[in-house]
């Protein structure tokens, strides 16, 4: 017998250290809203999902963890270019990534360091390697796919 089912995940939180900066950026760059709901702490809704800011203090502090450790979106590759110049505009340090010719990521970090990874579905090998050389990714795919 198998693990009762979930439906959906209805919110995460975070620890920040400026709350309204994070809030911000959230609205800003990542086009987050304001939630629907009455009460409860700070929070914005992004794709579907709230997000609860709590203050650093009182023994609570930002707890990125390592890069691996990140929150993963999907996005469409119709707004891949959008979402770098985006950043771009925002000041905003990204590190651009392939997982072979299946899917290009764009790697970021919120205000407390909390880890991000945008990322877009692509349907074959050669429609990635196409999507892949027109932003000049396509070596570094070659490269993983190599490393196996």
């Amino acid at each position: 017998m198998g693990a009762p089912s979930i439906e959906r995940i209805e919110h995460w939180t975070l620890v920040a250290n400026d709350i309204a900066k994070t809030k911000q950026f959230y609205i800003d760059v990542l086009g987050a809203k304001e939630p629907d709901r009455d009460g409860g702490p700070i929070s914005v809704e992004l794709a579907n999902t709230v997000v609860d800011f709590f203050p650093a203090g009182e023994g609570r502090q930002p707890s990125p963890g390592s890069g691996g450790q990140h929150h993963a979106y999907v996005i469409p590759l119709s707004d891949y270019d959008a979402w770098v110049d985006q950043f771009k505009q925002h000041d905003v340090k990204t590190r651009l990534a392939t997982h072979r010719f299946h899917r290009m990521s764009i790697y970021f970090d919120d205000p407390d360091g909390y880890h991000f990874e945008f990322f877009c579905e692509l349907p074959s090998d050669e429609i990635g390697r196409q999507e892949m050389a027109k932003r000049g990714l396509l070596e570094e795919a070659e490269r993983r796919m190599r490393r196996g």
